[in-house]
C-alpha cells in the first residue's frame, strides 16, 4: 500500500490539495489516489507508470489534485 507516497511528485499533489497523509488516513487516501488515475487499488506496478509521468501530464495532475480535495 502507498508504495508511491514519497514520490517528489505525489508529494506536491498532496501539498497543493492540502491532504497530510498520516497512520489513520494514508489507506483511504491510497484507495481514492487509485481510483482517481484508473487503477485497481494495491496494484503498485500498474500505478507506477502514471506516477512517473506526473510530472509531465498536466491534465493528470489537476485531476488528482482536484479529486483528493474532494471529502
Amino acid at each position: 500500500m502507498s508504495c508511491y507516497f514519497r514520490n517528489k511528485e505525489v508529494k506536491g499533489i498532496f501539498d497543493e490539495a492540502g491532504v497530510k497523509p498520516s497512520p489513520e488516513n494514508k489507506k483511504g487516501i491510497d484507495q481514492k489516489f487509485h481510483r482517481i488515475v484508473e487503477v485497481v487499488y494495491k496494484n503498485c506496478g500498474d500505478i507506477w507508470p502514471k506516477v512517473k509521468r506526473l510530472g509531465e501530464d498536466l491534465p493528470l495532475r489537476k485531476k488528482l489534485i482536484s479529486g483528493l480535495k474532494k471529502k
